[in-house]
């Protein structure tokens, strides 16, 4: 499962980076773990990641503990992540947590073409 942080779903693509000052092209790092591990991002994307989410180390009470403990008095949790996968059931697409992640069993939803 990669980890490799929140902008995973759009570096993976990433082939062609263009440094600064206009250096050579060169593929972002995420693209380049995502091809040793999981082959072209044309042939297993994002959407291919999502049924291998796991939450085994999940805590939620913990992690509550811990907010409380940092003094925080309420908790908002993400609605919508930056790569449009919406962490709620929604009407309005089918990338939502609801049709994917842990404890869900994959269906046509995400396949393409």
């Amino acid at each position: 499962m990669p980890r490799q942080g929140d902008w995973y779903a759009k570096k993976m693509y990433m082939h062609d980076v263009t440094g600064r000052g206009g250096q050579a092209a060169k593929p972002d790092p995420n693209n380049t773990y995502h091809v040793e591990h999981y082959g072209h991002p044309s042939k297993f994307g994002y959407k291919d990641i999502i049924p291998l989410w796991k939450a085994e180390e999940w805590d939620p009470e913990q992690l509550m503990a811990l907010y409380k403990k940092a003094g925080a008095k309420y908790f908002v949790s993400m609605g919508t992540h930056h790569d449009n996968f919406f962490l709620w059931s929604s009407k309005i697409h089918r990338w939502n947590a609801s049709r994917g992640g842990p404890n869900y069993i994959p269906g046509p939803q995400f396949q393409t073409g």
